[in-house]
């Protein structure tokens, strides 16, 4: 399977609006059954994300047997409307070690300047049941909601 590594420069207000204090980093992008998908790193103590954009689903990982939750805090960005927040939430999976928890969306779609109008933008926070944040430490992704 190939795998390629999608780069997209974003300004500082939208890492900023992500409410993370974190560098935006490669998202890692690869085609499975045709479907594209982009992931946080795996390594994260968090939690590892991945957004699905054939079906506009995520998938919250939990790594680590903590006792804390993996959340995925995730905000939709219209490129063609001054890089506007359209959509955000968040999945949570409260599942425990080595479960995954799905989110299904209904994000919109749509072309701009060659590529998808609308981004994704997501990190893995580690938290406690009532949402206090314990590890911040996967890296930002970003992804296009219409592929690639």
């Amino acid at each position: 399977m190939k795998r390629q590594i999608v780069q997209a420069a974003v300004g500082t207000g939208i890492a900023t609006a992500l409410g993370v204090g974190l560098a935006v980093s490669p998202a890692q992008a690869a085609p499975v059954l045709g479907k594209t998908k982009f992931c946080s790193y795996g390594f994260a103590q968090a939690g590892t994300t991945c957004f699905y954009s054939d079906g506009d689903k995520l998938a919250v990982h939990d790594n680590w047997k903590d006792g804390y939750r993996s959340v995925s805090k995730w905000h939709v960005y219209d490129r063609k409307n001054n890089n506007k927040i359209v959509r955000k939430g968040q999945c949570v999976n409260k599942s425990g070690a080595n479960t995954t928890k799905w989110c299904n969306y209904n994000l919109p779609d749509g072309r701009y300047g060659g590529t998808s109008r609308y981004i994704i933008i997501f990190n893995t926070f580690g938290t406690t049941a009532s949402g206090k944040v314990i590890y911040n430490d996967s890296n930002a992704v970003i992804g296009y909601t219409s592929g690639k």
